[in-house]
């Protein structure tokens, strides 16, 4: 089995670390798996247990698909406090096929294009979605967001193939995810996004269009009316890991040595477009 290598396990662990993390931090609720008390040092211990977790866990038997990467499917909601209305559900698949994207060559030794690898993502994710709304409907419940955490990245042009036939959809590849939380890196300042009155209050007399930007890709290839060319801009890590969306406003504050005794402090704010 794929994840019986240590390795290759290990990483496992790490991505869904993260992941749990991730979705914590966008105001998912992740109770359930915090409870488990597995997710802290990799350690070898820790790994076990893992693996036991979810290979024997059979209480969301319907999103195992017969994989060990499989089990590790999750959908999560936002808890409204005030009503404890569940909203904002979300999909979290974990593709179970390490692939060799770029590493195949045809007979002449050239690369093969990506092209049969995307067509089997796209065709077991949406065989699977498939599988996942028809339960769901039974339960009176519907999926409104999607997140594909693959072993090898996708370039953009997969990942729009992929968006012709389902909305909202993520990608995550384990280069990303396999790290601690990125929040935590020591060149990460202290940010916090801004409430709609807090926004109300900054733009007082003030244009949000004047404000630095962090740039997020634009979805189903929606171009302006000049028709540029089908260019996708790169995610900025925080917005990807954070799941900014256009018109959030961020509020950075940074501290540094201004001299031996006295500490700077600089706020920015940066506005989050396409």
């Amino acid at each position: 089995m794929f994840a019986q290598n240590p390795d290759v396990l290990r990483n496992f662990y790490k991505v869904k670390r993260t992941t749990i993390s991730m979705m914590r931090l966008r105001g998912y609720d992740t109770s359930e798996e915090d409870a488990l008390n597995i997710f802290g040092v990799a350690s070898v211990s820790n790994i076990i247990r893992f693996r036991t977790h979810y290979t024997e866990e059979k209480s969301n038997y319907y999103l195992n698909t017969g994989s060990f990467a499989s089990s590790l499917n999750n959908i999560y909601y936002k808890i409204n406090k005030d009503t404890g209305e569940k909203t904002d559900t979300t999909l979290v698949y974990f593709f179970d096929r390490p692939g060799d994207v770029g590493k195949a060559k045809d007979k002449k030794g050239k690369k093969k294009d990506d092209r049969i690898y995307t067509t089997q993502v796209k065709e077991l994710f949406q065989s699977y979605v498939e599988y996942i709304k028809g339960i769901l409907n039974e339960k009176g419940k519907t999926i409104e967001k999607y997140i594909i955490v693959l072993p090898v990245p996708l370039n953009s042009t997969s990942q729009n193939r992929i968006l012709e036939s389902i909305n909202d959809v993520e990608f995550f590849d384990w280069n990303f995810l396999i790290h601690e939380n990125i929040n935590f890196h020591k060149y990460v300042p202290h940010y916090h996004k801004l409430t709609e009155k807090e926004k109300k209050e900054l733009f007082n007399g003030f244009l949000p269009s004047n404000l630095p930007k962090i740039l997020i890709s634009n979805p189903h290839n929606v171009f302006d009316n000049k028709k540029q060319p089908d260019v996708v801009k790169y995610y900025d890590p925080l917005a990807k890991y954070n799941g900014w969306q256009p018109g959030d406003v961020i509020k950075f504050t940074s501290f540094t040595p201004a001299s031996t005794f006295l500490i700077q402090k600089t706020v920015e704010y940066r506005i989050v477009t396409y």
